[in-house]
């Protein structure tokens, strides 16, 4: 019955700070811990200046000479119930490199998503279309880039560094509908789950 209890009352892992945000410099070293009542581990791909030093609890994710590539989500999960998880994110400030810029564009039943994430959290991001050179006034999340709907063209995700406009890579949207929330990719789910929230949280979520 204790056992039980214990089980109840920590049906999640957790990871060892109160933050679920981290702003590192670039080369820093930033290490994390997460534990849970069985083994887990941390969502993979992970970056190659990382390193992962696991018990039978517990797992200690250890990014060594940190770099803009390493901004992005990470999570733990137990092995045996990936669906319990806990995540992180890390930014890594590097006014070299402003975007972590995926080259696909996802596009669901309810909007289309550019992913220009910002190395900074504080930088201002706006989604320029190329045909017109218009602003395009849509929401946006620097953990996951621009959400809307938008009209087929050719975009880029732009912002100032030191006075100077610099832009992402250029996105191509179509008409093309990808459900990708039944991606079976576990971190594309996590990445579903973040959208939903983020989309929630800003009272724009549609339905038919």
């Amino acid at each position: 019955l204790i056992g039980l209890l214990i089980y109840v009352s920590k049906p999640w892992p957790v990871i060892n700070s109160d933050q679920k945000e981290f702003i590192l410099k670039p080369h820093s070293e930033f290490t994390i811990t997460c534990s849970g009542e069985r083994r887990v581990t941390w969502v993979e791909p992970l970056p190659p200046n990382s390193e992962v030093q696991s018990g039978f609890n517990h797992s200690t994710l250890v990014i060594t000479d940190a770099e803009a590539s390493n901004t992005g989500y990470y999570t733990c999960f137990y092995e045996d119930q990936p669906e319990k998880d806990t995540d992180i994110y890390i930014f890594v400030l590097d006014p070299e490199v402003p975007f972590v810029s995926e080259p696909a564009v996802e596009t669901d039943e309810i909007g289309t998503t550019i992913p220009c994430r910002a190395t900074n959290p504080h930088s201002q991001v706006l989604l320029r279309n190329l045909q017109s050179g218009d602003e395009v006034s849509v929401l946006y999340d620097h953990r996951i880039g621009f959400f809307g709907v938008l009209s087929p063209g050719h975009y880029v995700c732009e912002t100032s560094v030191n006075g100077n406009a610099v832009q992402s890579i250029v996105y191509n949207v179509t008409n093309d509908t990808d459900f990708w929330c039944d991606a079976e990719a576990y971190s594309g789910a996590v990445f579903s789950r973040s959208l939903y929230s983020w989309l929630e949280g800003n009272a724009k979520i549609y339905k038919s």
